[in-house]
């Protein structure tokens, strides 16, 4: 016997199923709990939308229809 034995059959394998807690009010994405959110104006928002608006406002052509 080398003092190694099988480990104990882990019930952590598989993630648990949750249920969301919301959804992202501009691409329909759940939200669960724990995740990052933004909330504009009582609307939530995923984190992968509101990069997406920043990626957006940065590029230059963006303010050139106030000017």
């Amino acid at each position: 016997m080398t003092g190694y034995e099988l480990p104990e059959p882990r019930e952590w394998i598989e993630p648990p199923t949750c249920e969301a807690i919301g959804y992202c009010i501009e691409c329909g994405k759940e939200i669960y709990s724990g995740e990052d959110i933004w909330e504009i104006r009582g609307d939530w928002y995923c984190e992968d939308c509101i990069d997406s608006f920043h990626t957006e406002a940065e590029k230059e052509e963006y303010f050139d229809d106030v000017i």
